[in-house]
């Protein structure tokens, strides 16, 4: 028996909606794939941002430790560095 315009028909339309139902699953698949990574890599960065804070606020406390403990040699070291930059600035022009 041959089939039938409805059977085919029926057949293109049951087709049509098991692709449709399956393009739409990868869909999901890929957006809940995409999804995890972003949160994975946003979980990194914060945790990168995380250390580097830290320690940039030990290299801070460092820093006023040896500013504290020696005074004069910072400003001795400021002004120096301060003149050779002036120096090269003033040679350029």
């Amino acid at each position: 028996m041959e089939p039938t315009a409805n059977d085919v028909k029926t057949d293109v339309k049951n087709a049509a909606q098991s692709a449709g139902q399956y393009a739409s699953d990868r869909a999901k698949q890929v957006a809940s794939n995409v999804s995890d990574k972003i949160q994975k890599g946003e979980r990194s960065a914060q945790e990168m941002y995380d250390v580097a804070r830290e320690r940039a606020e030990d290299a801070l406390d460092i820093s006023i430790d040896f500013v504290k403990r020696h005074p004069f040699s910072t400003v001795a070291g400021a002004a120096a560095i301060g003149l050779v930059a002036g120096m090269l600035i003033r040679r350029s022009r």
